[in-house]
């Protein structure tokens, strides 16, 4: 049985096929108007869900914890987009306008910028694990570090662009190119 609407028409077969099909092409605008489909209650579906336009979440429940927030994921995401990065505000693949918090390990395949130089930018770590060893530490990196920074030393509190607090062991050879 096939039924006219003002929208277009809906295909009410439920009892053989137990399928409902819209075929309105009409574009959602709002909330109260779903263009095609509009359910002013809440909407449990228990298989995938495809969606072929843009999907907006208008709840804004901030992430105050792991269970809380607009959007509540029990399984993993995946992105499957390899649009780049441009900057701070066009991530390519993942936007996000505030902070993020992540609970465990993160892995980057590509480069970490901080960019956008004012004086409260910082790429802060708060580990405060000592450097025992060639293993451990704060920060681990097996390559080396370059510091494009040219400020000079003036004092024991001002490094210019390396300063510690602590001592500092070096297993090789220090070149200086000023006084020691």
């Amino acid at each position: 049985m096939v039924t006219n609407f003002s929208a277009g028409q809906v295909n009410t077969d439920i009892l053989n096929t137990r399928v409902l099909t819209i075929y309105s092409t009409e574009d959602a605008v709002s909330i109260t108007n779903g263009g095609s489909f509009t359910i002013y209650g809440g909407t449990s579906i228990a298989k995938k869900v495809l969606i072929g336009g843009i999907t907006e979440i208008f709840d804004t429940t901030p992430s105050d914890s792991y269970t809380t927030g607009s959007l509540l994921l029990h399984g993993g995401l995946s992105i499957q987009s390899s649009q780049n990065s441009v900057n701070s505000s066009n991530g390519g693949s993942l936007s996000v306008k505030g902070g993020a918090a992540i609970g465990s390990d993160l892995y980057v395949g590509g480069f970490i910028t901080c960019s956008e130089s004012t004086s409260s930018r910082y790429l802060t770590i708060t580990a405060s694990d000592n450097s025992i060893n060639s293993s451990t530490g704060s920060i681990v990196t097996f390559g080396g570090i370059t510091i494009k920074c040219s400020s000079n030393a003036t004092n024991i509190s001002n490094g210019g662009s390396f300063l510690t607090l602590g001592g500092a062991s070096i297993g090789s050879d220090l070149h200086v190119g000023g006084s020691l």
